[in-house]
């Protein structure tokens, strides 16, 4: 399955878009930094043309360009509709870790214009990008990401996440003691299943362990809930990708994101196989608990 010829990378500043255009030249792709939208056409046109050896495209696009607001949307619908193959990838990430960010770099918010409050610039650019956000095919929420785990997770991407064609189903477990998260698309609340962290030899254990999951799952109630969310998600799936859809996320979310929520995301992944459908899991606090 071949990948798009040109992927759009935007979102908030300090989100990890820097990273992430590496990411993209790393792997083969003509990368460029703060694209502007008006020479977004002219050159997508010149790089498909017979001759052009320029084969996969990645660009940064966001709002260090003044008309980015006003124009990008309407661009990249026109261009769509022109047959270009173009798939928006958008970054964000919490106020908080924003913030920590800018402070650490010591550079200037791109929205900051003079306001002193950084808190304001960031609020700003967070509803001027709320459409570009919605048009998005893919969301990568970095909150909790260093940049080799973000690098990581584009990798992975760029080896399973192709043009819309088949849809790329996400699956992250996570504790509702960090916060539930952003980039998903459903949220299934594991608690009431039994928790091994009240069982003396399984505490330090997670859920990837097999005492873990055998714990878990040798209660009616684990695999009941197991075969119901089967069910649904059988039903579910097949009807995203009628939609056209490309990117779905479901997060399983237990209290500290160690055991149950781990073993039951395994056990959804292990379960629902390919049927069409590339599948990937990540565990965003397993290391926390």
């Amino acid at each position: 399955m071949d990948n798009p010829h040109c992927f759009i990378v935007t979102g908030l500043s300090g989100s990890g878009k820097s990273t992430a255009i590496h990411v993209f030249e790393d792997n083969g792709y003509f990368s460029v930094d703060n694209f502007p939208v008006q020479l977004l056409g002219p050159f997508l046109d010149l790089t498909t043309k017979a001759e052009s050896e320029v084969t996969r495209v990645a660009l940064v696009m966001d709002l260090r360009e003044p008309d980015f607001a006003k124009l990008f949307l309407p661009t990249i619908r026109a261009l769509r509709d022109r047959q270009h193959d173009i798939l928006l990838l958008y970054l964000e990430a919490d106020d908080r870790v924003i913030r920590n960010r800018f402070s650490a770099t010591r550079r200037p918010h791109p929205q900051a214009r003079g306001e002193p409050d950084l808190a304001v610039a960031i609020h700003h650019e967070r509803k001027m990008m709320q459409g570009a956000r919605e048009a998005a095919d893919l969301i990568v929420d970095t909150t909790d990401m260093a940049p080799h785990l973000l690098r990581s997770r584009l990798e992975s991407l760029l080896q399973t996440t192709g043009l819309p064609r088949k849809l790329h189903f996400s699956i992250v477990s996570f504790g509702y003691r960090y916060g539930t998260p952003t980039d998903v698309d459903m949220i299934f609340d594991v608690r009431f299943l039994p928790n091994p962290h009240f069982v003396d030899q399984l505490r330090p254990l997670t859920g990837i362990d097999n005492e873990v999951s055998r714990y878990i799952f040798a209660q009616p109630v684990s695999t009941d809930l197991l075969e119901h969310l089967l069910v649904l998600l059988r039903f579910m799936l097949p009807k995203f990708v009628d939609e056209g859809k490309t990117y779905v996320c479901l997060a399983i979310g237990c209290t500290g994101g160690k055991h149950r929520s781990v073993a039951v995301a395994n056990a959804l992944a292990a379960s629902l196989g390919d049927g069409g459908v590339t599948i990937d899991v990540r565990h965003r606090d397993i290391a926390k608990g």
